[in-house]
């Protein structure tokens, strides 16, 4: 088993942070570079047992299985594999008064973790701390009413722009 880990403080309410890490998965690549593409592979809210199809830069596409789900708390999701596979726990805790704390945490279990875990320890780090940064930066620009950035994060291309 290999263990990687971040945590950051985020100045906003927990709510916040929570909504925007765990109620819109799919939205992760418009506030992270460490996310390519997710998409829903079951219909339905966030829960337990939930797929999600998750691309990174760099890493070919995962199923990822919510496989622990606390609302306004934390969960975690698996990615499966024969000899190698991943859990990659996500937890809010609120700060009184003063906003929320991010644990972010990639574990690596099977017989290929030690090795999977010294190949891609840069990346794995790397990753979580975008990932982290990204959602303390986009509670920021949430809770100040600023809109969106007008370039993708992880491809600096332009978003697409959706009216009703």
């Amino acid at each position: 088993m290999t263990v990687f880990s971040t945590h950051i403080h985020i100045p906003a309410p927990a709510a916040l942070a929570w909504d925007i890490l765990a109620n819109n998965v799919q939205a992760w690549p418009d506030w992270t570079q460490s996310m390519t593409s997710i998409r829903a592979l079951d219909p339905g809210p966030m829960r337990n047992g939930a797929r999600f199809a998750v691309k990174q830069p760099k890493l070919p596409e995962a199923v990822m299985t919510v496989v622990d789900w606390e609302p306004i708390s934390r969960f975690s999701w698996r990615s499966e594999g024969r000899l190698l596979w991943a859990m990659a726990d996500h937890a809010i805790t609120p700060v009184e008064d003063k906003g929320c704390t991010l644990v972010l945490r990639l574990t690596f279990h099977g017989p290929l973790s030690g090795i999977a875990g010294r190949w891609m320890a840069s990346l794995v780090q790397r990753y979580l701390q975008m990932e982290a940064e990204g959602l303390r930066a986009e509670c920021l620009r949430q809770s100040a009413g600023q809109p969106r950035p007008s370039q993708h994060p992880a491809t600096g291309t332009e978003n697409a722009q959706v009216s009703a």
